[in-house]
């Protein structure tokens, strides 16, 4: 029970720090996953509490696309939105890691958001199959008693029709 306690805390730090996310970028939630090139629902989930916390994924797209927003603000909700370009320079620099050929890590990274939202959409896919195949089960079922019903019926009615004559 603490444990549900603990991930709720979270709802209103994760509202906040996407609320401040699209005021510091003076974007709306659909044009902002728009530009990061993420399904508009990630953010909705953000904004709703569903999703609890920014994921990986999601903070790296944003930072590639707005390099002003704070990293750390992403995770933690603390300290100031967006970087200011003085303490940029007096952070240490990642190393860099060499484009891919071929498009780039953008792309890469692009493509890799495409096969998660594919991912999310054939699991919905799936879940509504498998209620579906319940729903078909119960159904069945149902049928199946209503033959064994009518069969007994007319045993009963094929000996009742044997006495009687």
């Amino acid at each position: 029970m603490k444990d549900n306690v603990r991930q709720d805390e979270f709802i209103p730090i994760t509202r906040n720090i996407i609320k401040n996310v699209l005021d510091a970028v003076g974007l709306n939630a659909p044009k902002f996953a728009e530009a990061i090139g993420i399904n508009y629902q990630r953010i909705f989930d953000l904004q709703r509490g569903r999703t609890k916390k920014v994921n990986p994924n999601i903070a790296a797209l944003i930072c590639e696309r707005f390099p002003q927003i704070n990293k750390s603000y992403l995770f933690t909700g603390e300290g100031s939105v967006t970087i200011d370009r003085d303490q940029e320079e007096m952070e240490e620099q990642p190393p860099q890691i060499e484009p891919v050929a071929d498009g780039g890590l953008s792309d890469i990274s692009g493509l890799l958001h495409r096969v998660v939202d594919m991912l999310d959409q054939v699991n919905d896919r799936s879940l509504r199959l498998t209620e579906f195949e319940r729903q078909l089960n119960e159904r069945e079922a149902a049928l199946n008693a209503r033959e064994l019903d009518i069969e007994q019926r007319e045993e009963d009615l094929g000996m009742a029709g044997k006495k009687t004559v």
